[in-house]
């Protein structure tokens, strides 16, 4: 097997082929993309009137009406820069999987170690995307943490902040599970928020797990709750994934059951946790009702110095770059992205916290 000669260009084509980790809130609901040619992202929204044309008198033209307004934010695009070392120690055993009696070389080994790398870190920043996603539609900003050192003890914050207010918390005995919760009546109040505030009509509900399992204690949620075409396998989902169940259908909204986890390494005043956790894209206390096939995201152009001295910009989701410390036979695999939601409605869904968290 020859030696491979990576150049940012190549490892591109190779990076657009990765299979990415769950990314159902993000497919679902931020699936325009859009590439800027500077690290600002500008977002333009607009909030629709729904103005009514005016009667006009007889023997009058017309009346004029004024354009109604859009806003643009300008956001400096965060940076994800997920990187690894590989060092001559990597390269001389055998890999997981590898025959025993493998005969491959510490160069063969390089080409596979460099792919499975670069994959890996592709798929975290998939997941931090996924995350940003979850961020957005749960509390209507995100909050970027850029670490300063490998250590992750020090960061700069970044807060990016959209204009959503359709949050819902139930109290007292109306959480579900407590005396007197309305299901139904919870779900329609939010669908109808939506509508009125948007101009659109909500054709998806996200469950927490939680949530789910209360709902189905629920008597008129269960008539309500139409599953005759998921069992006939007639019904298509809007979007599947193995982290995804789509239990059904209430009026025109498709019902899912997200269990998406991702690994936190930080508590929410941004220490470093003793040990890792994992954590539900939507926690499980939460029920989102949303307009699917809104939002997108926009991505921030990434310019780096290549090997030959110079620099250049990239316009692409992730930027591989490979630096080689030649005194030190150390080489370390880079992959930049800089990825903004571009939140284009902050009406068009809402958020109901049914119960307290488990």
């Amino acid at each position: 097997m020859p030696v491979q000669y990576f150049t940012t260009r190549s490892l591109l084509e190779v990076i657009t082929k990765v299979k990415p980790p769950t990314t159902f809130l993000t497919d679902l609901f931020f699936g325009v993309e859009k590439y800027f040619d500077t690290e600002e992202v500008l977002i333009d929204y607009k909030k629709d009137g729904e103005t009514v044309a005016p009667f006009v008198a007889p023997m009058t033209k017309g009346i004029t009406v004024e354009r109604e307004g859009y806003k643009t934010k300008k956001i400096v695009a965060p940076r994800l820069a997920p990187q690894r070392n590989m060092q001559i120690e990597d390269l001389n055993h055998r890999f997981a999987g590898e025959d025993f009696s493998s005969q491959k070389t510490p160069q063969e080994r390089q080409n596979e170690l460099t792919m499975q790398d670069y994959a890996d870190l592709e798929k975290m920043n998939i997941r931090a995307k996924e995350l940003m996603s979850s961020q957005v539609l749960l509390g209507g900003e995100v909050i970027v943490r850029g670490f300063t050192s490998d250590e992750r003890n020090n960061f700069v914050e970044q807060v990016i902040r959209y204009e959503h207010d359709l949050q819902i918390m139930l109290t007292g005995d109306d959480k579900w599970g407590g005396v007197k919760p309305n299901v139904m009546k919870d779900i329609t109040n939010a669908e109808q928020q939506v509508a009125t505030k948007s101009g659109k009509v909500p054709d998806v509900i996200i469950m927490g797990a939680d949530a789910y399992e209360t709902a189905l204690e629920d008597e008129k949620f269960l008539k309500k709750l139409d599953n005759r075409r998921v069992n006939l396998g007639t019904i298509e989902p809007k979007f599947i994934d193995p982290s995804v169940k789509l239990v059904g259908e209430i009026g025109q909204m498709q019902v899912y059951v997200y269990y998406g986890q991702y690994q936190e390494t930080h508590d929410l005043d941004g220490k470093l946790l003793a040990k890792p956790i994992m954590k539900p894209f939507v926690p499980g206390n939460k029920v989102i009702v949303a307009v699917s096939n809104v939002h997108g995201y926009g991505y921030g152009v990434v310019t780096q110095m290549e090997s030959d001295g110079n620099f250049k910009s990239y316009k692409a989701k992730s930027v591989p770059k490979i630096i080689t410390d030649i005194a030190n036979d150390n080489k370390l695999l880079r992959l930049t992205s800089r990825p903004v939601p571009m939140v284009s409605d902050a009406d068009t869904w809402a958020v109901i916290t049914v119960m307290d968290e488990v």
